[in-house]
């Protein structure tokens, strides 16, 4: 029951519409992430690109879900399965490199959920 209100709770933070538009716009947001064109003025299909939501984006302000181990891969295939969060995991058996890439991905907008351990 926790996991339905957080996701929720989250789905509404990041004005989500639970459609593909959700899907397609996360793609965007990766492709414009990975080519560097970072506040470029391309235009999106999106509907809820408002001024907000892209400042928010800019900023890279991902969340961090802290719960324990056994369960971050359920939460993972959760926050994807209902509303196309872009989601990493955090976790003790990646190397520091995977884990500072995987932060500079939240920090760059990349990511909106980031999963660790407690």
């Amino acid at each position: 029951m926790m996991q339905v209100m957080v996701i929720s709770l989250l789905a509404a933070h990041f004005k989500k519409t639970g459609t593909d538009s959700d899907r397609l716009h996360l793609r965007h947001k990766r492709r414009r992430g990975l080519s560097g064109r970072r506040g470029s003025s391309s235009s999106s299909s999106h509907p809820n690109d408002d001024a907000d939501t892209l400042i928010r984006e800019e900023r890279g302000s991902a969340v961090v879900v802290c719960a324990p181990a056994s369960v971050l891969a359920n939460w993972a295939r959760e926050l994807k399965k209902w509303a196309f969060f872009g989601v990493g995991c955090l976790s003790t058996s990646q190397t520091p490199e995977e884990r500072q890439s995987m932060i500079a991905d939240a920090l760059a907008g990349r990511l909106e959920v980031v999963n660790s351990t407690i």
